[in-house]
């Protein structure tokens, strides 16, 4: 994907202090064991990283009749960055992914759009840390005019971990999980919305999320995720 200069992976975040200091400090690859001094597309990625998110293409398809936009497959550099961001706080990996979730969704018409991150139990959001969902949707807000982030999500019960269920398990896992709290309800209100997460696999969750804004009273819903299995990406509609 050719990326505008405002969605480049390297677009958000990287200052002139963020450059020097790759230059000056020996910094790891946040996505492999080499070390990197900053490449030209992303500072904190080595060149071969840095060249594999640059050319991965972004998808669209329509599930159940609603748009799906993924960045990625959940592979290769793309998964490690994942993996580092959800499971070790390391925030600036969400720069060149949600970035690169912004450029994908270029193909949304331009207008007031809520990024709606999906939401975590309080318990999991305080045993993890923080949310990555969150980060990413400032990342992805912060990368195009008429985007903002709109946390209108409540998760209303605690859901085993998805990771490890079947399909069938994960939708019952999630089924009626999320819903609008009442401050929100006159935001949502036929409001054009994107759900973001950063994994999909079986769409469980985002069904889910979108499923609680809808009854909200939204107009539209896009779901977004970073990167996109590579099982589900042959049981879905191309568009």
């Amino acid at each position: 994907m050719a990326y505008p200069t405002r969605f480049h992976p390297a677009g958000v975040g990287y200052g002139w202090l963020t450059r020097a200091l790759t230059y000056l400090l020996p910094l790891r690859c946040l996505a492999c064991p080499d070390l990197t001094r900053g490449s030209d597309l992303s500072p904190l990625l080595c060149v071969r990283c840095a060249h594999e998110l640059h050319t991965l293409r972004g998808s669209r398809w329509q599930v159940d009749g609603t748009r799906l936009v993924a960045a990625f497959s959940y592979t290769g550099a793309a998964r490690v960055l994942i993996r580092e961001l959800k499971f070790r706080g390391a925030v600036a990996a969400a720069v060149p992914l949600g970035s690169a979730l912004a450029a994908a969704l270029s193909v949304l018409p331009p207008g007031p759009t809520g990024i709606v991150p999906v939401p975590l139990h309080w318990r999991r959001r305080w045993h993890r840390g923080h949310n990555q969902s969150v980060t990413l949707a400032r990342v992805v807000a912060s990368s195009r005019p008429g985007f903002s982030v709109l946390v209108a999500l409540r998760k209303s019960r605690a859901t085993l971990p998805q990771v490890g269920l079947d399909g069938a398990r994960r939708r019952r896992n999630v089924r009626d999980a999320f819903t609008v709290p009442r401050r929100y309800l006159s935001r949502v209100r036929d409001a054009r919305l994107v759900v973001v997460d950063d994994v999909a696999t079986t769409l469980a969750t985002l069904r889910s999320a979108r499923d609680g804004l809808l009854a909200a009273g939204a107009a539209e819903v896009t779901l977004a995720a970073v990167a996109v299995a590579t099982e589900h990406r042959t049981a879905t509609t191309a568009s």
